[in-house]
């Protein structure tokens, strides 16, 4: 399978993060986007990388195996159900716990 990386950066650096136990919202980390929705959505909201006279778009082949696939409202659910931290409200994801499983990737 491939995915997508854009960025502004000419050239990654691709290196192991710990996640933060108490990070707001988003999991540290290389985010990638299977198809171009993502690329769509940055254009269309005219998102800060897109606004450059360049971007790059870099593709990775990926081991989905390892992957935890969210792929419906009850998988969410169930995702939810087994990670998350906190309450109504305040309640989040624990990314530290839910980043066990060993994510293997190669630039294609």
């Amino acid at each position: 399978m491939t995915w997508y990386h854009y960025s502004s950066c000419e050239d990654i650096q691709l290196k192991n993060v710990k996640q933060i136990k108490n990070s707001a919202g988003k999991p540290c980390g290389f985010w990638l986007s299977y198809n171009d929705e993502w690329l769509n959505w940055c254009k269309d909201q005219e998102f800060y990388t897109f606004n450059r006279d360049s971007y790059y778009i870099y593709e990775y082949c990926l081991d989905t195996l390892n992957m935890c696939k969210i792929s419906s409202i009850s998988d969410l659910h169930t995702f939810t159900d087994k990670y998350s931290i906190g309450k109504e409200f305040s309640m989040r994801i624990d990314w530290g716990k839910s980043s066990t499983r060993i994510r293997r990737f190669s630039r294609k």
